[in-house]
């Protein structure tokens, strides 16, 4: 009885952690008409577990701030589908595509599992690598010890912190070994577990990469507007310019090209990123103005440097996955 209440607790937590398994439903589709006129589709899901709730919105593209032709909230699946008809459109979705009818014209639509082109890439030669499945050697918590996240199918899993027999926090945020100076290009993969019906930004699944002090948020963020605070952003400074999340559950890629401060006879020019995210070019040279941790008003005491940094993955009590991480030194 106790290993049977045991095991059930156990998997209960792994659920909350992960969260549920990744809907079929949620994602993007696109197809045309017979005519030839292109259309696309996202379906985002919210409301609780035993319930949920799903909102079509039809768009003339993805990744892209651009217009919505129609938007259908508050949804039912019903048999595995999710059907509409108002007066600005009538349709049919499924795990396997969508049938659209706007007037007299019908488009059908097809489930697309958008991948980065990024996705898999190698490290160029002279690379320093600094996760590629086989060990975590490159990395350690802040305190110096060795990394108590798990090594699972060749990924990285976020262990969150916790306390001790002796109360002392272990576990918890990991950073680099190595500092690293001069400009530089990072790419990493990473996964986050679907958590639906989690609207609120601390409820989703979290973490960030930084270099030094500055962060570009990872937060589950699909469906989302794309704010200062969501996927992609130099963390509560620059918003990323689109939304290039990919539904939860999915492998998605960071590629930063940061350059560090300058500092010279008392001037500072500030570090800057430039970031893709998921092949999209989301930040060009964006600047930072102090550590992203810091409110507005604390950042006005920030002093720039040219030291070396590490990298930094953080813990934000979400079981995220990484793989394929490297760093290419730039001149």
């Amino acid at each position: 009885m106790k290993t049977t209440l045991l095991a059930f607790l156990l998997a209960a937590f792994a659920g909350a952690a992960f969260g549920v398994d990744k809907d079929p439903l949620v994602g993007f589709y696109r197809g045309s008409s017979g005519d030839g006129r292109s259309m696309c589709a996202e379906v985002f899901r919210t409301g609780p577990d035993s319930d949920p709730v799903y909102r079509v919105k039809l768009l003339p593209a993805i990744f892209n701030r651009c217009e919505v032709i129609a938007q259908m909230n508050s949804l039912k699946a019903k048999g595995g589908e999710l059907k509409f008809d108002n007066p600005a459109c009538s349709g049919t979705v499924s795990a396997k595509g969508a049938k659209i009818k706007r007037g007299n014209v019908v488009y059908n639509l097809e489930k697309y599992d958008y991948v980065s082109p990024t996705m898999g890439a190698k490290p160029p030669e002279g690379a320093v690598v600094l996760f590629d499945g086989s060990n975590m050697d490159a990395w350690s918590h802040f305190d110096g010890s060795k990394p108590l996240w798990a090594l699972e199918n060749a990924e990285m899993v976020v262990k969150p912190m916790v306390k001790n027999a002796e109360g002392k926090n272990v576990g918890g945020s990991i950073r680099t070994k190595e500092k690293f100076s001069g400009p530089f290009k990072l790419h990493v993969e990473f996964n986050l577990p679907p958590n639906y019906g989690k609207d609120v930004p601390g409820q989703r699944a979290n973490s960030g990469v930084y270099c030094g002090d500055f962060e570009i948020q990872i937060l589950e963020g699909f469906g989302f507007e794309g704010n200062w605070g969501d996927i992609g952003a130099v963390y509560r400074q620059v918003p990323p310019q689109v939304n290039a999340c990919t539904e939860p559950g999915t492998w998605q890629t960071f590629d930063i090209i940061f350059k560090p401060a300058k500092v010279e006879e008392g001037r500072v020019l500030l570090p800057r990123f430039t970031v893709w995210h998921n092949g999209i070019r989301i930040h060009m040279d964006s600047p930072v103005m102090y550590a992203t941790a810091m409110s507005p008003k604390d950042g006005l005491k920030y002093k720039h440097s040219e030291d070396p940094i590490f990298i930094h993955l953080q813990d934000h009590g979400s079981k995220i996955r990484f793989r394929n991480i490297w760093l290419q030194k730039l001149d």
